[in-house]
């Protein structure tokens, strides 16, 4: 997690292992189901819907979820990349 440039990933296990004072099992494993998860809200975009109505225009946020989603589970999406060239992200 990055807020303003901070990673506080560490910081937050920490707070978690202290106030549950229980271990983390297959964090990894976690990550990446969440990030498959966070991306697949971006999917009807990529597919083609029509994305006129999204606010947010920098597209950015679709970028952030790729990029966790590659990060995450070591797979690259062509038409993930297309769209995102499309928009002037990648």
């Amino acid at each position: 997690m990055l807020f303003i440039g901070i990673d506080l990933k560490e910081y937050m296990l920490e707070g978690y292992v202290n106030v549950t004072r229980k271990d983390i099992q297959q964090l990894e494993c976690f990550e990446a189901l969440l990030s498959f998860d966070s991306f697949t809200a971006c999917v009807p975009f990529i597919q083609g819907t029509d994305d006129s109505y999204v606010r947010d225009k920098t597209y950015m946020w679709i970028k952030r979820r790729y990029d966790l989603f590659v990060e995450n589970n070591g797979r690259r999406i062509e038409k993930a990349e297309e769209y995102l060239k499309t928009k002037g992200i990648l």
